[in-house]
């Protein structure tokens, strides 16, 4: 961060406990009033001292339970799962995690077995959100609806950011669809709180970030920090992109690889009045060096109707 912001009590919580600094977009949302409760999935060595930090902040911690982290095998996620067995020992497994609720002082909230058993019920998701996720059993389908679907997307949802690092706007949740208005009235809620507990500049960065253009050539999904629109191409400075391989993120993204390069289609890559998205790719390498290609053109995967009764 900078500009003279001093860091907020919800950022140096996250940080004191090596959690990233996203997370206290969470924290800062449920304190504010934007959310009646949240939930944080920290290490279990470090549940007290998250649990502590809550309530220094004024903030009751409702329910608690310790999770192990397995590998999503469809995606580069991780799930965390009920152990097999309880300890009672106070020692922790090397990939346990604590599962930690919490909520303004003084509110009700539902017993733990229902935080538990429904929890995206009890966090302000939109219900289209909540019911798509519900249905899948892996997240590699929201990966491939993320990259391939053929419905303009919102940056505001740009969960993709996260391939590339660490600066994602929005809770740990993922949409029914980067095109969905109700996730889209949810996340854009948060950026004042964003604002609040980040500061300014790195609001201003992030967003930077989320707006990013998003590329899939090569077998790679790859993002430009510099870039601009010419007419009807996208000029990318290739020296600074980044990329990760398809196969990295999630199980048989490579088969829905189209020949030419494929452009994410996010509302603000459209021109203004025809709506139109870039149809060529200009790379440049150098001041004098220009590699020009066509880009994919129609959708790529079939739009998906998760949600498209409450979106």
């Amino acid at each position: 961060m900078s500009g003279g912001f001093r860091p907020s009590l919800e950022v140096e919580l996250v940080r004191s406990v090596g959690m990233d600094e996203r997370f206290a977009i969470d924290i800062g949302s449920v304190r504010a009033g934007h959310r009646t409760l949240g939930l944080l999935h920290v290490e279990a060595a470090a549940a007290a001292q998250v649990r502590d930090g809550l309530r220094i902040l004024g903030l009751a911690v409702v329910a608690t339970r310790f999770l192990t982290r397995e590998n999503d095998p469809s995606s580069r996620e991780s799930l965390l799962k009920l152990p097999s067995e309880v300890k009672h020992d106070g020692a922790f497994a090397p990939h346990e995690w604590a599962e930690i609720w919490f909520g303004r002082e003084g509110i009700a909230v539902p017993g733990a077995d229902a935080l538990f058993g429904d929890p995206g019920r009890f966090l302000g998701y939109p219900s289209c959100c909540v019911s798509a996720f519900g249905r899948i059993a892996g997240l590699s389908a929201h990966y491939r609806r993320y990259l391939f679907d053929a419905r303009p997307r919102h940056w505001e949802l740009n969960r993709l950011t996260a391939l590339f690092g660490r600066s994602l706007l929005m809770p740990d949740f993922f949409p029914c669809e980067l095109s969905c208005d109700a996730a889209l009235r949810f996340c854009r809620s948060l950026l004042g709180v964003a604002e609040e507990v980040l500061g300014p500049a790195c609001l201003s960065d992030w967003m930077c970030v989320a707006q990013q253009p998003i590329v899939v050539i090569g077998g790679s999904v790859c993002t430009f920090s510099r870039w601009r629109l010419t007419g009807d191409s996208l000029q990318v400075s290739a020296g600074s992109g980044a990329k990760v391989p398809l196969d990295a993120v999630s199980a048989g993204l490579l088969g829905h690889m189209p020949d030419r390069p494929w452009l994410v289609p996010f509302n603000h890559l459209a021109e203004p009045t025809t709506g139109s998205l870039p149809t060529k790719l200009a790379l440049q390498h150098g001041a004098n060096s220009t590699v020009v290609l066509d880009l994919a053109r129609g959708p790529m995967f079939a739009a998906s109707t998760h949600g498209t009764k409450e979106c």
